[in-house]
């Protein structure tokens, strides 16, 4: 049995009711019946019919390259089944045809998602089967019920977890693949009658707006890689971005890529259940990316390569975190929450409109005013804090004789733990892992930190901050400013210990100082990053593909 022997008939007449013109409204941009075409094409069949009262379908129908059959009015009434239209179908294609076909096969404009190769699969087992009938289902393991004489009737024996349960099965209307000689005026199924079970994804049945809202979103996903790096020399900040961007693109197929020395990254990658591929070198991540096919990679590696980044950019929509590499001057899209420029380039989008705030601080009600004494201070520095300003800024809280309480958090690459425990005290704490940030920056009057992510925590709470930069890196960070509410100090090498104690001293003392940078930290506008990314992204992933 050749596929030159079958024959597919997709019936789709004018009048239907749920959504009216349903066949050729327009699906994720392109007309309904377009799909199931494309279906039936994608699985080889040569001879597709669409059996039609209507000559805008028929003109649809034609364009995206099926043959058409008119249907009498007396097939198109509301109250015909789809037996009697297959059926003279069937003959009067045979006729114009010159052709006797051993299979016919219903296809349903109703089923957009059914891809060519299930349908292709399903042929094959239809014909390896010796099968008479074959239909599509979705299988289905639930505590199903019926009503017989207005009394409720279980299906099942005996209430057992879903997993024991036996399946039930019912037709999705994707396709029906019968022998010829079974299309009558009243039936299309032979006495051996089997199904094919779709996935979900598939067997959605348009039949109201809910299946078609379902339809969209599900045409509308994307596949997104993510390479991603992480480790105690670089922090985790670039994971938990990426993790927050992923809580809103859960309608996306997401999958991270992460180099094979990066061991706290993939740790933390596979605590949250993403899938993960570990690649040793940018051939092995080349290779994982063909098998995956995103249409969206996403770097969060810092500084890229202008020829790692051109050669992703000839099949993938490229975007590329806190990118300040030659990379950045080719990726479609480049965001830098912090650095900020006047004059930047038209892919690039800096500032801390786009800093994500963490998912711990999102629910957090901000200070709404500040105290006139500091009790509390945090100090933290993240990451390996390799200057050791940590300590550097305690000391100088020592000296300057600061009585209130003093919390220190070290980042997971710091290596000096136990150094600084011998400043342990009643006032003084010091954590290593801090599960409820959030709530411990908003309970402080103060915080020390770098110019890294935590200035924009501290902002977020309107929470005075007095800032160190790590290295000349940082610097380029400005939102460590005074309009921003942080009292921003420099390159912490070139910060002399006097002006150090100086420093700590004014923010310490100056109520009105400290007052001007809470009032400045209330404008920022940090609440709706993670908003602005997204809606930057397909903005501009659209706006790529409309350019080619």
């Amino acid at each position: 049995m050749e596929n030159k022997k079958i024959l597919a008939i997709i019936p789709a007449r004018g009048g239907s009711k749920g959504i009216p013109r349903k066949n050729i409204r327009e699906l994720n941009g392109k007309p309904l019946i377009s799909y199931i075409i494309k279906t039936a094409k994608n699985a080889g069949l040569k001879y597709i019919y669409v059996s039609t009262d209507d000559d805008e379908i028929a003109y649809y129908a034609k364009l995206f390259g099926a043959k058409i059959i008119m249907r009498p009015a007396e097939f198109s009434k509301d109250n015909i089944t789809l037996d009697p239209v297959i059926y003279q179908a069937k003959k009067e294609i045979e006729k114009k045809e010159k052709i006797s076909f051993d299979t016919i096969i219903t296809l349903q404009a109703t089923s957009p998602l059914l891809l060519g190769d299930t349908l292709k699969k399903a042929i094959s087992y239809y014909k390896r089967n010796d099968i008479e009938t074959l239909i599509s289902v979705l299988e289905k393991k639930h505590l199903f019920w019926y009503k017989k004489n207005d009394k409720l009737i279980p299906f099942y024996k005996k209430r057992k977890n879903r997993q024991k349960l036996i399946p039930a099965f019912y037709e999705t209307g994707g396709f029906v693949i019968t022998r010829s000689k079974f299309v009558k005026k009243n039936t299309r199924f032979g006495k051996i009658v089997k199904v094919y079970p779709l996935s979900d994804n598939e067997a959605i049945d348009i039949d109201d707006p809910l299946h078609w809202a379902m339809a969209e979103h599900i045409l509308n996903k994307k596949k997104i890689a993510i390479n991603i790096i992480g480790s105690k020399q670089v922090g985790m900040g670039h994971i938990y971005r990426a993790l927050l961007l992923c809580d809103v693109l859960t309608e996306h197929d997401i999958k991270f890529f992460i180099n094979k020395k990066e061991q706290l990254a993939i740790r933390k990658i596979k605590e949250n259940n993403y899938p993960a591929e570990i690649f040793k070198d940018d051939k092995e991540l080349f290779n994982g990316l063909e098998r995956f096919a995103p249409q969206i990679v996403i770097n969060d590696i810092l500084d890229t390569k202008a020829a790692f980044v051109k050669k992703l950019m000839e099949k993938y929509f490229v975007i590329d975190f806190e990118d300040l590499g030659k990379g950045s001057e080719h990726a479609h899209l480049v965001i830098n929450a912090l650095y900020e420029r006047a004059h930047q380039r038209s892919n690039h989008y800096y500032g801390h409109k786009y800093y994500i705030i963490r998912r711990d601080l999102q629910f957090l009600k901000p200070k709404n005013s500040i105290s006139k004494k500091i009790k509390r201070i945090v100090i933290t520095f993240g990451g390996t804090d390799e200057n050791n300003y940590t300590e550097r800024v305690l000391k100088t809280l020592i000296e300057l004789g600061f009585k209130g309480k003093i919390d220190i958090v070290l980042g997971m690459g710091n290596t000096r733990y136990k150094e600084l425990t011998k400043y342990k005290s009643n006032e003084i704490s010091i954590y290593k892992d801090v599960k409820n940030m959030g709530e411990l920056l908003l309970s402080t009057d103060m915080g020390i930190t770098s110019y890294g992510r935590t200035i924009y925590e501290f902002a977020y709470l309107n929470v005075p901050v007095l800032a160190i930069a790590q290295n000349k890196r940082e610097l380029k960070h400005v939102f460590a400013h005074t309009k921003n509410g942080i009292y921003a100090l420099g390159y912490g090498k070139e910060i002399s210990r006097d002006k150090l104690k100086k420093s700590i001293k004014k923010i310490l003392d100056n109520y009105e100082f400290r007052k001007k940078l809470y009032q400045n930290m209330k404008d920022t506008g940090l609440s709706h990053g993670l908003k602005r990314i997204k809606e930057l992204i397909f903005t501009k992933y659209l706006q790529g593909k409309d350019e080619k």
